[in-house]
């Protein structure tokens, strides 16, 4: 932090020759200038590459997305603490975390709910590293937005920001254009030359009953071009009222993909009221993945004609596996996804004649 002169003073002085004007010129710029190999190839960067090991890299983008409630904000705060404290992430050394400041804004929570939060999963134990706004609305979307956001990364010496969420700090972008999602980005790009790390909480699209219930990629939000901008894309599943949160890793540009693992989180009593303690829940089973997998395909399969149990566990066995495709076809037809006949002495399998939702009212 400089010392020497308030924020607001800095910020001042700061603005009077701000680099978002030249911005706009690159924007603008039709051609580039091409730097030689010789120059690239004699700059100086740092040696360590991750604030969290495998998950935030030390400069960069990340998105971190689920569906509206599925506790990403939970999760997003805990490794803003860990960050923070330099505590491993989920007390896990696979997770090793480097101490740094840290910015979170928050343009979805009441004050009181972040503090609630915050006081619950142990912020008070950060020695002032965590800043937080959430005062009026931010638009990164402009030039006075990102230059703020320069302003305070460099004055606090902050090295990861957490942005809650995309769409309320992108200035009612729409996320379908393309254009618009890339000018987006260009406009932050600044800060990852500076070293900095950026996470956006973002959302993504409720499957529906017939795309499985394992995150893709193509579920999220203006998928294509976000998923290009990021380094990292972390994808969450939680059941309401569940204690685990399981992750998955659909874009990791920098090293190989982390497998899928759990989260837990869990309230206990404590001396200053209620704790929330997230902590590791191990590796989302592979039995259990080839099996959600399966249920994908067969869900893919079926919509072009009904096929007998044999056709789907050949079609299926070199993929998932003969035993996860048959517990697949006992599950959905169990969840009223698929229907099941006899077909001579074999099962036959094919969609319900009725949407799912509509055989769910009927039952209720």
């Amino acid at each position: 932090m400089n010392g020497e002169k308030t924020f607001k003073e800095f910020a001042e002085e700061r603005n009077e020759n701000s680099e978002m004007r030249e911005i706009d010129r690159e924007i603008e710029k039709p051609f580039f200038e091409p730097m030689s190999w010789t120059t690239l190839g004699n700059k100086k960067f740092p040696k360590r590459r991750w604030l969290v090991q495998g998950l935030i890299p030390c400069e960069g983008f990340v998105i971190l997305a689920s569906v509206t409630g599925e506790k990403k904000t939970w999760l997003a705060m805990e490794m803003a603490r860990c960050i923070a404290l330099g505590t491993d992430f989920l007390g896990q050394k696979e997770f090793k975390t480097e101490a740094s400041n840290v910015l979170y804004v928050d343009m979805e929570m009441s004050q009181s709910e972040a503090q609630r939060r915050g006081r619950q999963l142990g912020f008070d134990e950060s020695n002032k590293k965590i800043l937080v706004y959430s005062d009026t609305e931010l638009n990164l979307n402009t030039d006075e937005g990102v230059q703020w956001l320069i302003n305070v990364i460099e004055y606090y010496e902050i090295k990861v920001a957490f942005l809650d969420t995309f769409r309320a700090v992108s200035g009612g972008i729409k996320e379908e254009k393309a254009d618009e999602i890339r000018t987006f980005f260009n406009r932050l790009k600044v800060l990852k030359d500076k070293g900095v790390a950026v996470v956006f909480l973002d959302h993504f699209r409720k499957p529906s009953n017939f795309e499985g219930k394992v995150p893709k990629k193509e579920f999220l939000f203006g998928s294509t071009d976000k998923t290009a901008s990021v380094e990292i894309l972390l994808m969450l599943k939680s059941e309401p009222g569940g204690e685990e949160i399981d992750i998955y890793q659909r874009k990791n540009r920098l090293t190989k993909e982390i497998d899928p693992f759990k989260a837990i989180i869990k309230d206990q009593d404590g001396p200053d009221g209620v704790q929330t303690i997230l902590s590791y829940g191990g590796a989302i089973e592979d039995q259990e993945n080839k099996k959600l997998e399966a249920k994908e395909r067969i869900l893919e399969i079926l919509p072009e004609g009904g096929r007998t149990k044999m056709e789907l566990t050949e079609m299926l066995k070199k993929m998932v596996g003969s035993k996860n495709t048959q517990t697949a076809l006992r599950e959905l037809v169990k969840e009223g996804q698929i229907d099941m006949a006899k077909h001579g002495k074999e099962n036959f399998y094919f969609m319900p004649k009725e949407p799912v939702e509509s055989l769910v009212t009927n039952e209720d």
